[in-house]
């Protein structure tokens, strides 16, 4: 059975000078519209259904930055 609940962390376009909470998400590849940050100190609860389409993607490199914001951010580092 699949939970139907999810986490994500929110996505802005609005720059913010905070390196360690703000990771910007880079290149044309992101297929995002604009130049977009993850903000790792907004976490939020949503359900499965809530998921609409593909709006974008973030490589490897940026996966492996947001993690380890989110761990320190979580106290898990």
């Amino acid at each position: 059975m699949r939970p139907t609940l999810i986490v994500v962390c929110l996505i802005t376009s609005e720059a913010l000078d905070s390196p360690l909470l703000r990771i910007k998400l880079l290149g044309a590849g992101t297929g995002l519209e604009r130049p977009s940050w993850v903000m790792v100190e907004k976490l939020t609860t949503i359900a499965r259904a809530q998921v609409g389409k593909l709006i974008g993607r973030a490589d490897d490199a940026t996966m492996l930055e947001v993690n380890r914001a989110l761990a320190v951010f979580l106290g898990l580092a």
